[in-house]
């Protein structure tokens, strides 16, 4: 690749989040007993809780926990280094960036790029979609009483709008969806900007839709993947990457 740097955008999940574990272990003190790695280890294995009760579970334990776990540096430092989108950038031997954070959907990725105002000369910037599920919105035309669902427009062209800040700004541009996403997103009839995303999509599914069911038994908090989740999807991802399209363009 013609660039210097690899800078990722998009959610927790793009950020890293769930990399740390279960290095972190050995920065804890005096962590409950069903919390250790082993027990914690083999309750994620084979437990039939469902996402949410795996994460409320979590929350209440870490809770009960005298560590900082939201502004930690050693924390940072582990999900800056094995985070699959840092596993990414050493596949390519790339300087890494990431500008995930806790995002809700594009329109906040939007804004907070608007607002920081980061430059990406010499850099391949590349777009996390989150679920396009969170993106919902509803307009409702003057002088009608009825909603019409625009989702799909606002997300398409938000998506649009990040690629221009990022160009306008010397960098180079590719999006991918991190989840699943609506099959109409890509019919001409409901998408009108589909003209504009065919050329920078990385590629036509879903980044975990190349893992197995089994796969999410490595979600540490029913959430977000551990480190070794972490360093199968990096791979994926570079392997994926390095035999799409936009790879061949781009090198």
């Amino acid at each position: 690749m013609d660039v210097s740097k690899i800078v990722f955008l998009g959610d927790s999940h793009v950020q890293g989040v769930g990399a740390e574990w279960p290095k972190l272990y050995g920065d804890l003190v005096a962590t409950p007993r069903e919390f250790t790695k082993n027990l914690w280890t083999n309750y994620l294995r084979t437990t039939n809780d469902s996402a949410e009760e795996i994460n409320k579970k979590y929350k209440e334990i870490t809770s009960t926990i005298r560590f900082d776990f939201n502004s930690s540096k050693k924390l940072k430092e582990y999900r800056d280094t094995y985070s699959w989108a840092s596993v990414f950038a050493q596949y390519f031997k790339k300087e890494y960036i990431n500008l995930g954070f806790p995002a809700y959907n594009l329109n906040q990725i939007a804004a907070k790029l608007i607002i920081d105002d980061p430059d990406f000369y010499d850099s391949l910037v590349l777009l996390g979609v989150p679920p396009l599920i969170n993106d919902l919105t509803f307009h409702n035309p003057c002088n009608t009483k009825q909603f019409q669902n625009v989702t799909i427009p606002v997300a398409a062209s938000n998506i649009i709008l990040i690629k221009e800040f990022v160009e306008r700004r010397g960098g180079r541009f590719v999006y991918f969806h991190t989840e699943d996403f609506p099959f109409e997103f890509y019919d001409v009839k409901n998408n009108p900007y589909l003209y504009h995303l065919n050329n920078i999509r990385l590629f036509d599914r879903s980044l975990y839709s190349f893992f197995t069911s089994n796969f999410e038994k490595k979600k540490h908090d029913g959430i977000h993947y551990t480190l070794e989740g972490h360093k199968f999807i990096g791979n994926k991802l570079a392997k994926e990457f390095e035999n799409s399209l936009i790879f061949s363009i781009l090198s």
